[in-house]
């Protein structure tokens, strides 16, 4: 898995704004175990305060991402969120990989 990153600034009608492009690719396995357990939706970051933007979901970073943030801190902030919720996917597709298969979990010595 790996998140691609592209940070940019655009002059729109005479303000700089600061644009941050991602996109999730996924190896095939792991889109497979996504699509199997329909993790499409699944939430990666909630809505932006404010409302600017909804939740980001597997989906949407599958097809790409593009945010505009007034301010860099902002850009900053989301993306380290969205890294630290990528970061966690491992963890969540080891689960799914889990489903079905017998786990011995010991305890005590």
């Amino acid at each position: 898995m790996k998140l691609i990153v592209r940070r940019t600034h655009e002059d729109l009608n005479g303000t700089w704004y600061f644009v941050l492009t991602t996109r999730l690719d996924l190896s095939e396995e792991e889109q497979e175990l996504v699509s199997r357990h329909k993790l499409e939706g699944h939430t990666l970051t909630p809505g932006h305060p404010g409302g600017v933007y909804g939740p980001s979901t597997i989906a949407d970073q599958r097809q790409g991402s593009k945010r505009i943030f007034s301010t860099l801190p902002a850009l900053m902030n989301y993306e380290q969120a969205l890294q630290a919720a990528c970061a966690e996917m491992p963890r969540l597709l080891n689960c799914c990989r889990s489903f079905g298969v017998d786990q011995i979990v010991e305890f005590g010595g």
